[in-house]
């Protein structure tokens, strides 16, 4: 570009990832024609490859015409069959900016029955329609009549009401006459173009209704005929070869519709006619080499680019002429005489014949006209912008834009210098990882992907694309300086097929989006690989960035904030910061970022420690006395340099005008990526400039003035770095969650985009911002990574310390997550009286978490963070917490309550839970005696679970002796309702057992002599004889006789009886003496003894009693 243009504008890429519908057309031709009814068997399977993987041929933009259309813009594609296919693609994708309802898009992928002649394919709007005609090169019209609904998904198209919305025809021999180009007048009307000179016109009455074709004449066309008839004569006609074909000279390559009767064309060879549509006569025909050099007369203009050579805006016509060089010729059109007049001959600065044009757009406005062009160079693309004034000196102004590309290329350089300096390989993996998915689109990686894999052993297809590439770049190296080689070769090779896919130019058109009637309104190019982009006004940072670098100047008129700084000195400013920035080698200046970057976190008050040990370890080591020197006597050069460096540090988030979104519209697809990918690209210049003025501050003798403006750099940096960091994470929406999180709506325009970008970074470059990012990240179970953002969290804030917390107990450092929670009990307790709205509002994700730990009472803080730690399982620290809640009951007046109760309960739980049956046990004791059954039954039944039955008898249960003692005895007598096996039957032993050492414990010596006789009862009545045959069962029975008796033998005589309870149906409780127990023992035990030689027999002696005490 020309030195003397300056960088106004900004490439943003915006990227869509709608829904595409796919629909095959029919393949038999006739059948079609003669409308006849169809099946499924008459449409082809849709190839997914086609639209996927096939580079884009063509495309274009249509804007509709009417005021307020539903849709504003759609582009449309072609992609191009490939050898062994049968048609093309057009791809119809509708674009909304701007949009008052939040209804999703869809797009449209139709597989032709073969492929589209070049450059014959029309768009129209035809009410709540669009039509699309197209002239395949089997000699067949396709009309496509599509409802607008159908993007909404609010209709339907398919193959039952096919003919509703398609129609095939072949109104013309368009394989005897080839066509060149096809463009429309109305949805009734278009001309076609032929490769001899000719010009046709192709009409139907209405939508539904068949073409008809018939030539519009002139003289060229009759010469052209002349000179196939009688070849030889003098009045031969010169041709081109144009894809393969011989075109005319004489050829029209591009039509332009004035008004219901009048259209302009242009010929290959520079003829300029004006025609009546009326009357089918040429009124007016001059030759543009009337305008141009006689050395330029023999030339021709190519019928392919640039995609319009006509533009009109209100009376402005403009052509271009892309010759030896790019001319514009603006003429104003006057219609009442028709005749044109010669406004300006513009030639754009430095584009030589290696750029080439490929599309251009007009706007006229009061007092000026504004023409934008876009130019290709092999994978490279240009846009310039030219602003031509109606005044007395026909003033003219260009500017140049800063490419997306550049900005790929920055970001690219940064890349590389991260990767090279940094010493984690894991670290490293994580990062280049996250920065490729970030910068490139998976159909880019995928293919690097296939060309690394060409070269190496291929890994499994059916892992995601994160693993494969992982996968190819960490298992195929054995150092760490080759794992970054191949993280940057990987990187290179994406960077490159995405400049050859994604990089080429299509077409660009003004917006029209809304109701946007500025006087330099956004451009929207369409671009390879489905993607687009804006062509914006710069922001105050990139256009400090790049005209500095690039040394350009930038007028008082395109500077934002003229009125208050003087741009000149502030230029001067931003060259020497950038121009100091590069003494820094790239290893320095990482390492001087990373430990600015790792200080976020602190606490400290005071920067001068800090301050000085950059200098010390990094600053000093360049910042020699000379240089020192130099960069004071340049500073003390520039005016104010004080004034402007302060306005340098509050720049990325001061909104001067308190400019606030007005919430009239809906976020879109569209404008959530234009506000993304602009916010990426502001701050990575903008980090440039706070980098350098902070090496700069680093280098001066400390003050407290310095530390504050490095104290608000050093804020913005860190935001810019977060914001960055996030920008990055698979979750990519979290950027534009949160915006739409705090703001009711937005509304796209040129004259406020700008404004709109400061006010969305005022509102992320917050401590709420980095609470909403870590509380999604957390509740999306990717504590992980809310981990790297900790420094990000504002030190000493209740909300951040809560969050740290989760991050570590997320994380499952359950100790570290207990300390973080105990250090700030008494400041997170008095902040829930102070939380905001707008950070619960930042929290909303964690609403049910954040609730239970910003309470008002110390005991419900411990006893809710207690609940959350036994959620993830950290049973110590949890009930570590609940015995902290216990302490505070006292304090907070709750002795006695349901909260009181809820908290010796909970640390019942969870002590019986990690077996400290001791604590768990007094925790029952500490609840009130109405709440203890529930936790009574727990304790015990957990107790015969793991076999710790003497807990069971040595706890003292006061007054609950009776409620425990019912407990067994009742879990007893449930276990015998199902006895089969021995196995049941030591079970059941075991609760009566224990109820008869219970029992004698607590001195009711009748009542476990009463436990024991209803086990051997009611076992006895269920086995009958059978307990005789199986020895260990009757040793049982027979044990707990001798028990008994040996027991009851210590009652006086008159006190030796018991009650027995009945076992069977029909029976009844009944009293039991010593002598009837013993006469039991005695026939139980003659029983066995037939059953089993060699047992004892005779009355049981004092010895042999003894000995089965228990």
């Amino acid at each position: 570009m020309a030195a003397e243009t300056s960088y106004l504008y900004t490439e943003v890429p915006v990227t869509l990832e709608k829904e595409v519908v796919k629909v095959p057309l029919p393949q038999d031709i006739h059948k079609i024609i003669k409308k006849l009814p169809l099946s499924e068997t008459d449409v082809p399977k849709y190839r997914a490859s086609t639209a996927s993987n096939h580079e884009t041929h063509f495309a274009r933009f249509y804007r509709p015409e009417s005021e307020d259309p539903l849709i504003p813009l759609y582009s449309y594609r072609i992609l191009k069959s490939s050898s062994g296919e049968t048609g093309d693609v057009l791809t119809i994708c509708p674009i909304q900016i701007n949009s008052f309802e939040n209804l999703p898009l869809q797009s449209f992928s139709f597989m032709l029955p073969s492929s589209i002649v070049q450059n014959c394919i029309t768009f129209r709007e035809n009410v709540d329609h669009v039509v699309i005609d197209i002239i395949l090169s089997i000699n067949v019209v396709v009309t496509l009549n599509l409802d607008t609904r159908i993007f909404f998904n609010d209709d339907v198209i398919s193959l039952n009401n096919f003919y509703s919305w398609c129609k095939y025809s072949m109104p013309y021999s368009f394989d005897q006459r080839k066509a060149l180009f096809m463009k429309s007048f109305d949805v009734l009307m278009s001309v076609i173009s032929t490769i001899d000179g000719g010009l046709l016109l192709m009409k139907r009455l209405n939508i539904n209704s068949e073409f008809t074709v018939s030539p519009l004449t002139n003289t060229s066309y009759i010469n052209d005929i002349r000179s196939k008839l009688f070849f030889g004569s003098s009045n031969s006609v010169r041709t081109i070869d144009f894809n393969n074909q011989s075109v005319s000279v004489n050829s029209f390559i591009d039509v332009l519709k004035i008004n219901s009767d009048l259209f302009i064309t242009i010929s290959v060879s520079k003829t300029f006619t004006i025609w009546s549509l009326k009357s089918q006569k040429i009124l007016k025909e001059v030759s543009l080499n009337d305008y141009l050099p006689e050395l330029l007369h023999s030339a021709v203009l190519s019928p392919s680019c640039p995609n319009s050579i006509l533009q009109l805006s209100n009376d402005m016509l403009t052509v271009l002429l892309s010759l030896d060089n790019t001319y514009i010729y603006t003429f104003r059109l006057n219609l009442e005489d028709i005749s044109l007049n010669l406004v300006a001959q513009l030639v754009p600065p430095n584009c030589n014949q290696n750029w080439i044009p490929i599309d251009y757009c007009l706007i006229s406005r009061n007092g000026f006209s504004k023409i934008w062009i876009s130019w290709i160079f092999g994978d490279l693309c240009l846009y310039q912008s030219c602003k031509l004034y109606n005044d007395s000196n026909d003033t003219i102004e260009w500017s140049s834009t800063i490419e997306a590309s550049i900005f790929s290329e920055l970001q690219n350089s940064e890349y590389i210098n991260m990767v090279t300096n940094m010493k984690n390989d894991k670290v490293l993996n994580v990062y280049s990882l996250r920065f490729i998915k970030s910068q490139y689109s998976d159909k880019t990686t995928r293919l690097a992907l296939e060309i690394f894999n060409s070269h190496r052993k291929s890994g499994s297809l059916s892992k995601s694309i994160d693993d494969q590439i992982m996968e190819l770049i960490v298992d195929n190296v054995d150092t760490p300086e080759n794992l970054k080689t191949e993280w940057i070769r990987f990187a290179s090779v994406c960077q490159d097929i995405h400049n050859r896919t994604a990089n080429k130019v299509f077409a660009i058109s003004f917006d029209n989006s809304g109701v946007d009637f500025s006087d330099d309104p956004l451009v929207v190019v369409l671009k390879g690989n489905n993607s687009l982009s804006i062509l914006k006004r710069s922001t105050t940072f990139e256009l400090l960035y790049f005209n500095s670098v690039h040394r350009r100047k930038i007028s008082d008129k395109d500077f934002p904030y003229a009125d208050e700084i003087n741009v000149t000195d502030l230029m001067d400013l931003v060259s020497l910061i950038l121009e100091y920035s590069k003494g820094f080698n790239d290893e320095f200046s990482y390492e001087i970022g990373k430990f600015i970057a790792d200080d976020f976190g602190s606490e400290k008050e005071d920067f001068s420690d800090l301050i000085t040990v950059i200098f010390d370890k990094y600053i000093i080591k360049v910042a020699n006395e000379t240089v020192v020197s130099g960069l004071l006597n340049r500073l003390s050069s520039i005016n104010s340099a004080g004034d402007l460096i302060n306005f340098l540090s509050i720049l990325l988030t001061t909104n001067h005008i308190d400019y606030r979104s007005n919430g009239l519209g809906c976020f879109t697809e569209f404008s959530e990526s234009l506000i993304n990918k602009s916010i990426i690209f502001n701050n990575l210049v903008a980090k440039q400039i706070i980098f350098g003025l902070m090496l700069i501050l680093l280098t001066m003798d400390m003050s407290k003035p310095i530390e504050l403006l490095f104290r608000k750099l050093r804020e913005s940096f860190k935001y810019i770095k977060f914001i960055e960091g996030v920008s990055r994470l698979v979750k990519k929406d979290l950027l534009i969650k949160y915006l739409m999180n705090v703001n009711s709506g937005i509304f796209i325009k040129s004259g406020t985009l700008n404004m709109l970008l400061v006010n969305s970074l005022e509102q992320l470059c917050d401590e709420k911002f980095v609470y909403y990012v870590t509380s999604e990240l957390l509740v999306s179970k990717n504590s992980e990574i809310a981990a790297e953002f900790i420094n990000y969290l504002p030190p000493s804030l209740p909300i951040s310390t809560v969050l740290k917390g989760l991050i570590a107990l997320d994380r499952g450092d359950a100790e570290e997550a207990k300390s973080i929670f105990m250090s700030s009990v008494k400041e997170i307790i008095d902040y829930s009286k102070k939380i905001t709205d707008e950070e619960k509002s930042s929290l909303e994700s964690l609403r049910s978490t954040i609730s239970l730990i910003f309470v008002e009472s110390e005991m419900d803080y411990f006893f809710n963070l207690a609940l959350l730690f036994e959620s993830k399982k950290c049973y110590l620290q949890s009930l570590s917490l609940a015995l902290e809640s216990s302490k505070s009951i006292i304090n907070t007046n709750n002795i006695g309550t349901e909260k009181e109760s809820d908290v010796f309960y909970k640390i019942f739980e969870l002590a019986l839970n990690i077996g400290e049956y001791k604590m768990s046990f007094s925790a029952i004791k500490e609840m009130a005696h109405k709440n203890r059954v529930i936790p009574l039954r727990k304790f015990v039944y957990k107790m015969f679970q793991e076999g710790k039955l003497g807990y069971v008898i040595e706890f003292n249960y006061g007054e609950d002796l009776d409620r425990v003692d019912d407990l067994i005895y009742s879990m007893g007598e449930e276990s015998l309702q199902s006895i089969e096996t021995l196995g049941d039957v030591k079970l059941a032993l075991k609760y009566y057992r224990v109820c008869y050492s219970l029992r004698l414990k607590e001195g009711d010596f009748r009542g476990a002599i009463e436990a024991l006789y209803r086990f051997n009862k009611v076992v006895g009545s269920h086995y009958g004889d059978a307990v005789y045959t199986n020895e260990e069962m009757a040793e049982i029975l027979k044990n707990n006789y001798l028990v008994m008796l040996n027991l009851m033998n210590s009652f006086k005589e008159e006190d030796r009886w018991i009650i027995g309870r009945k076992v069977c149906d029909g029976d009844a409780d009944a009293v039991v003496c010593g002598a009837k127990l013993e006469e039991e023992y005695l026939t139980f035990a003659d029983k066995d003894k037939d059953s089993s030689r060699g047992r004892r027999q005779g009355k049981l002696g004092n010895e042999v009693r003894g000995k089965y005490l228990m």
